[in-house]
């Protein structure tokens, strides 16, 4: 038994209790490269800490401008894909028929605007939320845009991605992973709302 503990105790583990799983794993010497980032799965006298087999990691290509609406914090190389943000001075006044629409909670309306146009979703009461088309996967593509609402949840028809644009615009599947890009807005007494950001 003390030479079967002594044995455990000179075994080296690596335990990760937080490491993800991707479809796009690479193995490297040992290690994975996963979104850009190194998860030791043995051991490897050669990488001592989980970012040195970095330079092994393949390249994962987005925008890497954080200026830019859709900025990737996970690429390392910069593919020219940056979109940069318009701006968005927008009033439309929801008692006019064309808005009628956007009158009942849970429902939504496109607008123009943006960069390829604007949802607002009416939440409960006075609570809506004002996004982007641009679907935030791919977004210079002439495709990607949000094309369909059903229940709080916009759908991108060019990649399939889907977005609770019922709560924040955050991804709910791949291959997005960022959110909806969203705008402010405000309403008046006369029930004017101002798109702006």
């Amino acid at each position: 038994m003390k030479k079967l503990i002594y044995l455990l105790l000179l075994t080296p583990i690596i335990y990760l209790s937080s490491c993800s799983k991707s479809n796009s794993t690479e193995d490297y010497a040992g290690y994975n490269c996963v979104d850009g980032s190194c998860l030791g799965v043995f051991t490897n006298p050669q990488y001592l800490s989980l970012n040195s087999c970095d330079s092994l990691c393949a390249s994962i290509f987005g925008c890497t401008d954080p200026l830019a609406i859709n900025f990737n914090p996970l690429a390392n190389t910069d593919d020219s894909s940056c979109i940069y943000p318009f701006y968005v001075n927008v009033y439309i006044g929801l008692n006019l028929p064309e808005y009628s629409d956007l009158q009942i909670s849970g429902s939504s309306i496109f607008i123009e605007g943006g960069v390829e146009g604007i949802i607002i979703y009416h939440g409960i009461g006075n609570d809506y939320k004002v996004y982007d088309r641009n679907c935030s996967y791919e977004p210079s593509l002439s495709c990607s845009v949000i094309d369909s609402v059903n229940s709080g949840i916009a759908f991108c028809g060019c990649c399939t991605s889907a977005f609770l644009i019922s709560n924040t615009g955050e991804a709910l599947n791949a291959p997005a992973l960022l959110p909806l890009k969203t705008y402010n807005w405000s309403l008046n007494g006369s029930n004017v709302m101002h798109i702006y950001n």
